[in-house]
């Protein structure tokens, strides 16, 4: 029998982001959080300087919230040690090699139906194919419509498996259907919802980004559609990099060869901030959640 001494003990805070955007004073919510934080790492310190390794308090919070109480306290900077990211982006070339964001989804699928199923056998048949021809990935197809994040994935299967109820069918076009419902849900609840409580008003800022048009445009070009538009409560040069820092807007670069090539910056995949001298795009899976 295990004695006491040896029992490990874990303390979770989890969804701190509930109703996230229902707060009326959201620097109420920020303060109670980072109050949460600083007593949470004073009581693990205290577990680490008496050498108790069997208990541990940890908080869980979405980063985008996270970053955000780096700005209201100085003393969070000491957090970082002790934080541990959970990233599931696709950040390079050999990522896409089984990576981690498919075997989660995978280990979803396999818990879902008590089978050895995985993603890709569930789309093995479909022909999706691009202008050219050119059959895709499926998964590489979904994934590029999505911030990289396991619940855009399985949102994205919720719509196709609609369409599949739907329909009794599994092609091209169910994919492209579902496509345009997961998008809507991109837009309407999930960057709404994170973009609120700190733009309040989230409908001028769509107004803006419909005028600003999926092709690519400078930070200029911005400022004068931002101008165009009224009660958006943020300074323009702010909203930009706000707008960059949640995945909304992504950096462009043209590479001038033959055949043309994009190269694509974003806080998705990227660590650096949003560069003001490079060309600007809006998310494709968010254009298309804006014209739905």
């Amino acid at each position: 029998m295990t004695s006491p001494t040896d029992r490990k003990f874990v303390i979770q805070f989890d969804r701190l982001d509930d109703n996230y955007n229902q707060y009326q004073d959201v620097e109420q919510y920020f303060q109670a959080i980072i109050s949460l934080f600083k007593v949470v790492y004073f009581i693990n310190q205290t577990f680490r300087q008496k050498q108790i390794n069997n208990s541990k308090i940890i908080v869980y919070i979405r980063s985008d919230i996270f970053n955000e109480l780096s700005s209201r306290d100085a003393e969070s900077a000491r957090w970082d040690d002790y934080r541990f990211l959970i990233n599931w982006a696709i950040l390079n070339r050999d990522d896409w090699d089984n990576p981690l964001l498919l075997q989660m989804i995978n280990k979803r699928i396999e818990s879902s139906l008590s089978n050895h199923i995985t993603f890709n056998n569930l789309f093995d048949d479909v022909d999706l194919k691009n202008s050219k021809g050119k059959k895709l990935d499926v998964f590489k197809y979904i994934i590029e419509k999505t911030f990289h994040r396991p619940r855009d994935i399985i949102q994205f299967c919720k719509y196709i498996q609609e369409e599949v109820n739907d329909t009794n069918k599994l092609y091209f076009r169910t994919i492209k259907n579902a496509e345009k419902k997961y998008s809507f849900w991109l837009v309407k609840k999930e960057i709404s919802n994170e973009i609120n409580p700190i733009l309040r008003n989230v409908e001028p800022v769509f107004e803006l980004l419909k005028l600003l048009g999926a092709r690519s445009f400078s930070l200029s070009d911005f400022h004068s559609r931002y101008r165009s538009v009224k009660d958006i409560k943020m300074e323009s040069e702010k909203l930009a990099m706000f707008l960059y820092d949640v995945g909304i807007f992504q950096n462009v670069e043209i590479i001038k060869s033959y055949p043309r090539q994009v190269r694509i910056r974003s806080i998705i995949r990227n660590a650096g901030k949003f560069d003001r001298n490079m060309k600007i795009r809006i998310h494709e899976g968010v254009w298309q959640g804006l014209n739905a």
